[in-house]
């Protein structure tokens, strides 16, 4: 979640007086808003940011990068995302006492001493998205999913009972971005509701081809489950008539949001 990087990077430094320290970001995606809210949050509170970028799938180059940040000072570090690094980079944390946070999906969590996860409580957030659908008494509904980590989130979904079937079907396995034959596809089956778990980068171009291929209309309701969805320009829908729901944990509103957006928007400048 793109906003609390940022917040996180507040909650544990504001109070700390210590003078002339960095912290580390290892990113392994490719969300360049996380680097630019991270630089933020570290230039205001008056620490240096050490960020460098990794790979996925090259476990010892993980080791190797996190290792050098240690031994450059780093007072805590930050991230990544994918669950082998995060593991790693745990491992390196806990055995050399320095504080490790993240926020990502995590739907398996374990009490770690020395790492803190501000994304919300996986299956806590996963119970939370079955009683919203129960809540609007869905029975025949699709679920378009992206990848394994989407289909841990909607877990508890599947598990309830229901009088009626769902649909699942996977956004575009082959990485093309055209999402409209399986839309059709959805189209023609006559389901009216639809449960999207996808990242934020995709959202976008899912919810414009839907509206192209005419599922933008008031027979149609959506539930986003990604709690990035506040981020998106969601004003071409505006007029649609169309219901689309999605979580949001914190309040856009408050001074304090507001106040660290507009310094990201103007890093961004």
């Amino acid at each position: 979640m793109r906003i609390i990087l940022l917040l996180l990077t507040v909650i544990v430094f504001v109070r700390s007086n210590i003078e002339d320290c960095s912290v580390g970001l290892l990113q392994d995606d490719d969300d360049p808003m996380k680097k630019i809210a991270f630089m933020v949050g570290s230039e205001r509170l008056g620490f240096e940011s050490l960020i460098e970028s990794i790979s996925a799938f090259r476990s010892y180059d993980t080791l190797s990068v996190t290792c050098q940040m240690i031994e450059h000072g780093v007072v805590a570090l930050f991230g990544p995302q994918s669950e082998e690094n995060a593991n790693i980079v745990q491992s390196v944390c806990n055995n050399k006492d320095i504080p490790h946070i993240e926020a990502r999906w995590n739907d398996n969590p374990i009490k770690l001493t020395n790492t803190l996860n501000l994304y919300p409580h996986g299956p806590t957030l996963s119970r939370a998205l079955a009683d919203l659908v129960e809540a609007r008494q869905w029975d025949t509904f699709t679920i378009f999913y992206e990848d394994n980590e989407s289909l841990a989130r909607i877990s508890e979904i599947l598990k309830r009972e229901r009088e009626f079937s769902i649909a699942i079907k996977q956004l575009d396995a082959n990485g093309t971005g055209n999402y409209r034959p399986m839309l059709k596809e959805a189209w023609k089956s006559g389901h009216t509701r639809f449960i999207i778990d996808c990242h934020i980068d995709h959202l976008q171009s899912i919810l414009q081809q839907a509206q192209q291929v005419g599922m933008m209309t008031s027979r149609y309701y959506y539930i986003i489950t990604n709690l990035d969805l506040q981020t998106i320009d969601m004003e071409s829908y505006k007029y649609s008539d169309s219901n689309i729901t999605g979580i949001r944990i914190i309040d856009p509103e408050a001074e304090a949001t507001q106040s660290l957006t507009a310094l990201i928007n103007h890093k961004q400048v």
